[in-house]
């Protein structure tokens, strides 16, 4: 076990986010490191005495310091160990209430003038925005991104539900994160496609130009894998098999929603409809099913509701008829031989 890992498992212990073989782990080390028995009881006694860290390092270090049987700096060398576990343990806790949406007990205050700014997209919208370091954001329908009123610290980091396109203003000082579930994408100056939709079984990562690394955490292990993607290639984690799979896209089907078309690829039906309800804000109400499978390939740049319909429904052999914003199929029937 490296140190970083040592300290990164000691902090789940800490914090009580450890799982069993986590703790089978940790117990394994000290009996094989009798030496760490004492720092870690100590530092568990400080540490249950301050009911909850929080996730800030500074305030962990403080609530421990002020119950050690001594006066500590932070170059002191005893201490050195126990802050930098107070310091991963804070940022484990942040992370993991980012990722499973756990609230800390005692949450930070934003610093003084940032504000967390969250755009939501409903059905049948798309928004273009500019976050506060110049990065361009396209996002889709049906979508949510968080992100704060101005970066500070050593990373850039936003949240994302649905779809966006990213175009990342460089800085590589400050790495440009986006947190999709257990997914986090990562990236200094490039431009990348995340879909994320809560309620499709699978999150997809499209890297245009540059290179981001994307991390996979699994959720009982807390075990991370991290990929490195190139232009044209693509990560695509299946959420029900919880399978990791490296591949490459179609940068037609899966960019060119931001440029305002709608482009399909051997589409089923199912595919179709789901991507005109979010596109239009309208539901649809299939009526007299044939059972024929679709693979229906075609593209509509600005197109109205009606215009896409009608070439569809040419080839589809389908009349529809729209009221208010349900949209009624009627398939045609075979005739009869």
């Amino acid at each position: 076990m490296t140190e970083e890992q040592k300290y990164k498992l000691e902090a789940r212990v800490l914090s009580g986010n450890a799982t069993e073989d986590d703790q089978r782990r940790w117990e394994a080390w000290l009996m094989a490191n009798p030496q760490e028995q004492e720092p870690h009881e100590l530092l568990t006694q400080n540490w249950s005495a301050t009911n909850s860290p929080a996730p800030n390092q500074k305030a962990v270090f403080e609530r421990i310091s002020k119950r050690l049987p001594f006066t500590p700096t932070e170059e002191h060398p005893r201490i050195k160990h126990w802050y930098r576990a107070a310091n991963l343990a804070a940022c484990v806790l942040a992370l993991f209430a980012l990722w499973v949406g756990l609230s800390p007990v005692n949450p930070p205050e934003a610093p003084p003038g940032v504000t967390l700014i969250t755009k939501t997209n409903p059905v049948g919208q798309k928004m273009k925005t500019y976050l506060p370091d110049g990065t361009v954001v396209v996002l889709n329908s049906e979508s949510t991104l968080s992100y704060p009123s101005k970066f500070l610290g050593t990373e850039r980091l936003v949240e994302l539900s649905g779809e966006a396109y990213f175009d990342v203003a460089e800085d590589k000082n400050m790495p440009f994160r986006v947190v999709t579930q257990n997914i986090t994408t990562t990236a200094l100056g490039t431009s990348f496609n995340i879909r994320a939709f809560k309620h499709e079984s699978s999150i997809e990562v499209d890297l245009e130009s540059g290179l981001v690394d994307v991390e996979y955490r699994e959720e009982q292990t807390q075990s991370e894998q991290h990929y490195k993607l190139t232009p044209g290639q693509a990560i695509i984690y299946d959420r029900t098999s919880n399978q990791v799979h490296k591949g490459t896209f179609d940068p037609k089907a899966r960019l060119s929603w931001k440029d305002g078309i709608i482009y399909f690829q051997k589409a089923s039906q199912n595919e179709v409809i789901e991507t005109l309800e979010r596109w239009y804000g309208v539901t649809f109400h299939v009526e007299n099913q044939t059972g024929s499978s679709w693979h229906y390939s075609g593209s509509f740049k600005n197109q109205n509701l009606q215009q896409v319909l009608n070439s569809i429904s040419f080839t589809k052999k389908f009349t529809y008829r729209i009221e208010n914003e349900t949209v009624y199929i009627t398939f045609q029937k075979p005739k009869p031989m």
